[in-house]
């Protein structure tokens, strides 16, 4: 059988970003739960919502991300304008 694989993302509930990562503090030594913060708007929070996706789903969102960076947009035939 052809499963997909489940990856579960953190994202930003603040721009819906999913570059977020910990910030490690002094605080972190005593045992409190580390923050956690958006790379991209820079919104901090204790927690962020996990948002569960197919593999190949993310991986097309990434190259969809990538390609707006270089300046052109990549379409698939299914979502192509008419």
């Amino acid at each position: 059988m052809n499963e997909q694989k489940v990856v579960k993302v953190y994202f930003c509930p603040a721009c819906r970003g999913k570059d977020v990562g910990y910030v490690f503090r002094l605080r972190n030594l005593f045992g409190l739960v580390p923050q956690m913060r958006c790379k991209k708007c820079g919104f901090t929070g204790m927690t962020f919502p996990i948002l569960a996706v197919h593999e190949k789903h993310l991986k097309d969102a990434n190259k969809k991300i990538k390609s707006k960076k270089k300046g052109r947009i990549v379409m698939r035939h299914s979502q192509e304008r008419r």
